[in-house]
């Protein structure tokens, strides 16, 4: 009996931590971007700052990345968010030039073979401008992000990429709308080294090569882990193992 307690104890001491590593979600911090616009909320479009939350924008200028109140006049279309994050690529006549904008967070620890699901909104706005379409990127890497930076540049893998093109709109790419996408799947895979920090990003590609600004919208992203089938089957084997020892002891 003496030997059976120290391994029963070790058996419910380890299931609370395997459970929350399976089951851990909603990493993102300020997932609808609101904290970072404050005070000028209200207010219409404005630059990008790194303030209060985990986001980093690649670009530090109003032509890549920038923040976006919904109800500015813009044709900007109503969704459950007060903010948007608002990516542009810009044209060749303005400055910077052909520059797709990006936000980027640490969302955890890579392990391999997991498959990280993002949820999100999306809108387009109105008038003449396309719906440029989202790279939605998972990155590993034990870099510093830092606004002005993309993380491509600063020497990061790639793992996992989804797109998210204007065919997710009914109503077409240049009238206001918005949708809720969930579940987008995106997979550590084996090529990034297991402890290095994960980064989700998303970015904007004119995929028509217009010579003219695209946008696209984000707002209330959330995020979740699904461990690999190992790991569910080591909690099955947990709770295997602390079962039989309960009914030993009694």
């Amino acid at each position: 009996m003496r030997k059976r307690l120290p391994l029963l104890s070790l058996a419910l001491c380890s299931l609370p931590g395997l459970l929350s590593a399976a089951l851990d979600t909603n990493p993102i911090t300020n997932g609808d971007f609101e904290a970072d616009l404050g005070s000028t909320v209200g207010s219409g479009g404005s630059d990008y700052t790194q303030t209060v939350s985990s986001w980093f924008e690649a670009n530090g200028e109003i032509r890549g990345d920038l923040l976006q109140w919904e109800g500015s006049g813009n044709m900007v279309p109503d969704a459950d968010g007060e903010v948007w994050g608002l990516l542009n690529v810009s044209n060749l006549s303005q400055t910077p030039s052909n520059t797709s904008g990006a936000f980027y967070q640490a969302i955890g620890t890579n392990e391999a073979n997991f498959d990280v699901c993002v949820s999100l909104d999306v809108g387009v706005r109105g008038g003449t401008l396309p719906f440029a379409a989202v790279n939605v990127n998972l990155y590993s890497g034990n870099v510093t992000g830092a606004d002005g930076s993309s993380l491509s540049g600063l020497g990061v893998t790639l793992l996992d990429t989804y797109q998210i093109t204007d065919s997710v709109f009914s109503a077409g790419s240049t009238v206001a709308d918005a949708v809720t996408l969930s579940n987008l799947n995106l997979n550590t895979g084996n090529s990034g080294i297991a402890g290095q920090t994960l980064w989700l990003e998303f970015t904007v590609v004119n995929l028509g090569n217009f010579d003219q600004p695209n946008q696209a919208l984000i707002d209330d992203i959330s995020v979740s882990a699904i461990p690999e089938a190992s790991v569910y089957g080591l909690i099955a084997g947990c709770l295997a193992l602390t079962s039989i020892m309960l009914r030993r002891r009694r």
